[in-house]
């Protein structure tokens, strides 16, 4: 019996199971995840050290509370194991990472605030750094289907609900960016579905799964939901992305993206996108990421000063128009309307008084200096308009009063 035939031979014999991190940072930039491959796996920086330190560190802080049935820890029990975790003597060698002194200051005053601000569910943990499979599809121009696996390792997993039927999926976020109270981070959109994928795939009574971001400089979660019937859909772009991942192996062609993720780019040197095209992760380096403050300032201090200069001219001349794409607009003062609400002592003496406390609200008008297009001048300028509107008026009213 013939083997059967492969589009994309070397991709498969090189990943026969494709990682979560592969896809990921592919999703991100074709580019840098080939740099990734190449470059990064005999290094790791300071932000990522502080990462690995912190999902092992957490692991076993969880691992504790559920042997002990707690849910939470306490701080001399979470820095030890801290420390523990730190010597790195239970890891192989290839795996130790590096980490300085001030990460580890971080981390420290991270466990601290965990072991102190937080409280688990941890009746409801499910498991912890637990590696799930899934086989995925895509057409195979051939005959047939070509199956590909796909591997994650989620932090952990809680189930949560009346029936146990929703999964929450815990992800360290070790960064200093905080998302609003409503949002994930970049990341966790990929992540969100990735793991949404594999772990109700592997877990049929599950009806949901929750990635829940956990950012413990800041002892808060950011989270967002999907639900059982969007999987197929999931399903379906997961595979794409693997085809098109083993279209760009195979054919040694990476095709570059410009984003945040360019700041951690193991060779931004190599990378064809100009740097100023980057745009979000056009700095590569701590001390450009100094200049660029440095240039913010020098340039808040500009406009603070140019925008004085140009709410005095227009105090006195008017409006400046403005010459972009949008006409008429112009940079001046703008009137609007707010009611201005009255203090706790005025509602008080009316209510002693018997004033009606709809009173004290009062309507003004104040001026804000911005770009806005100007409102046109209702009042017309040609008598004979003026007279011709006041004859129309004067008629509607007469009908009116006729019935």
């Amino acid at each position: 019996m013939e083997s059967p035939q492969y589009p994309f031979p070397k991709a498969l014999e090189a990943f026969p199971t494709v990682r979560q991190s592969t896809l990921s940072r592919f999703d991100e930039c074709g580019l840098a995840s080939e740099f990734d491959r190449r470059w990064r796996a005999n290094f790791s920086d300071a932000a990522s050290g502080r990462g690995i330190i912190w999902h092992r560190a957490a692991a076993k802080l969880l691992r504790e509370m559920a042997t002990q049935r707690e849910d939470h820890i306490e701080v001399d029990v979470a820095l030890a194991i801290l420390l523990e975790t730190l010597r790195q003597d239970d890891v192989a060698v290839e795996d130790i990472v590096n980490i300085p002194m001030r990460e580890i200051h971080d981390l420290s005053w991270m466990t601290k605030k965990f072991a102190d601000e937080t409280r688990w569910h941890i009746d409801h943990l499910v498991d912890i750094e637990e590696r799930l499979s899934w086989t995925v599809r895509y057409p195979n121009p051939h005959g047939g289907q070509v199956e590909r696996t796909i591997t994650g390792q989620y932090d952990a997993v809680f189930a949560e609900g009346a029936e146990l039927d929703r999964g929450i999926i815990i992800d360290w976020k070790t960064g200093w960016w905080l998302p609003p109270p409503s949002d994930i981070s970049e990341a966790g959109f990929f992540q969100q579905r990735f793991y949404a994928l594999l772990v109700m795939r592997n877990h049929p009574t599950l009806n949901s799964i929750t990635l829940r971001e956990f950012y413990p400089r800041y002892s808060q979660s950011r989270e967002a939901t999907l639900w059982r019937d969007q999987l197929d859909e999931i399903e379906e772009g997961i595979s794409a992305l693997v085809e098109r991942f083993d279209r760009s192996y195979e054919n040694d062609d990476w095709k570059p993206s410009p984003g945040a993720h360019c700041a951690y780019c193991p060779r931004p040197t190599k990378c064809p996108i100009f740097p100023t095209a980057r745009r979000s992760g056009r700095i590569a380096s701590m001390m450009e990421a100094g200049e660029v403050a440095a240039q913010v300032l020098v340039a808040e201090a500009a406009i603070k000063q140019n925008k004085e200069a140009l709410k005095a001219w227009a105090g006195t001349h008017g409006p400046i128009p403005v010459r972009d794409a949008k006409a008429n607009r112009v940079y001046g003062h703008r009137a609007y309307k707010r009611t201005e609400r009255p203090t706790r002592a005025q509602m008080e003496q009316a209510i002693a008084t018997g004033e009606t406390l709809d009173q004290l609200y009062r309507e003004s008008t104040a001026t804000r200096f911005e770009i806005h297009v100007p409102k046109p001048d209702l009042e017309p300028e040609d008598p004979e308009l003026l007279e011709a509107l006041q004859r129309s008026i004067e008629q509607a009213q007469e009908r009116r009063r006729n019935g």
